[in-house]
């Protein structure tokens, strides 16, 4: 099985810190549709667990990004199914923060 581009580790340090930079409009439109704050990303991306890999996507020009796919229940959403979410970043800044590409519902 391949493995991830970027150490859990360093992710969930950048997490904790809040050193996540959204991608763009459309990641931020996400999140937003999941009324979702930056903490709730950044307590999410803490939650990521190595059997949550899925792939490390390579790009002709830029950083690799891993992707993710993870059930995450948003605190105070305790009564609810946990949301199935795709998540797909990059670590920047010699690791020390998060891009995040996608962060929405999993499509099957």
């Amino acid at each position: 099985m391949a493995e991830p581009k970027y150490d859990l580790i360093a992710v969930k340090k950048a997490a904790r810190n809040l050193n996540i930079t959204l991608r763009g409009p459309t990641v931020q439109r996400d999140i937003f549709n999941l009324d979702f704050e930056l903490e709730d990303v950044a307590l999410c991306l803490l939650h990521l667990s190595e059997i949550d890999y899925r792939k490390t996507t390579f790009y002709e020009t830029g950083r690799p990004d891993d992707e993710y796919i993870c059930d995450f229940i948003k605190p105070g959403n305790e009564e609810f199914e946990p949301d199935r979410l795709y998540i797909k970043y990059c670590l920047i800044d010699d690791y020390l923060s998060i891009d995040l590409a996608s962060f929405h519902l999993a499509r099957f």
